[in-house]
């Protein structure tokens, strides 16, 4: 009887609420995921550039 007055009161606005938060929750975990990929795909040829530009500079040394 108690379940039947929780639904009564809103019970399911609850779970549907629920539902929009772990909705949320998976499109901003998203959208940081894709956003690490994005900014790493420079880092790699930055990374490159730096160590030949580092060769090159303490070469002579």
């Amino acid at each position: 009887m108690a379940g039947n007055a929780l639904q009564l009161l809103g019970g399911a606005g609850i779970s549907a609420e629920h539902d929009k938060e772990s909705r949320l929750d998976r499109l901003a975990q998203s959208e940081k995921l894709r956003l690490l990929y994005q900014q790493s795909f420079p880092a790699i040829f930055a990374s490159l550039f730096t160590a030949v530009l580092v060769c090159v500079v303490l070469w002579p040394v």
